[in-house]
């Protein structure tokens, strides 16, 4: 039985420790596979994961699910992609599906895109599918 209580709890706290990564200057300590330090880079997303830092221009190829955090340039989410943003970005062209919970300049939606905005964005258009949490800003005016 003591085993099992030990055994247990160590797959507790690595299941609870999983995913953390620390910075210290140069260095990177823990889970950091995609976690980008230092001057920007553009950042293709081929497959799909959780990527943080700062990026210039992104691209959420077809058939990927991207978790991005941090800050970057332009972000093109591509049909039959999936985004989900907290940060910081310039403007949002989403032809797939994208969740938007930080801050990001114009999001285009194209006729086949979807957005859900629960962040802060400039503004928003197009003909796609755009929903607007309440909560959101949206060029200045406060979703109720």
């Amino acid at each position: 039985m003591k085993e099992l209580v030990i055994t247990l709890l160590l797959v507790t706290t690595s299941l609870c420790n999983a995913g953390n990564c620390l910075v210290n200057g140069n260095k990177k300590i823990g889970d950091c596979d995609n976690v980008h330090v230092g001057p920007s880079q553009p950042l293709s997303i081929k497959t799909s994961g959780t990527f943080s830092g700062n990026f210039s221009r992104v691209t959420v190829w077809p058939n990927v699910e991207a978790f991005i955090s941090g800050n970057t340039g332009d972000i093109l989410v591509k049909p039959k992609a999936v985004l989900f943003f907290s940060g910081n970005s310039g403007s949002i062209r989403v032809e797939g599906t994208a969740e938007l919970t930080g801050n990001s300049g114009w999001v285009y939606v194209a006729k086949e895109g979807s957005v859900t905005i629960r962040g802060i964005v400039d503004g928003v258009k197009g003909p796609g599918n755009i929903t607007k949490i309440q909560g959101s800003i949206v060029g200045g005016v406060y979703t109720k």
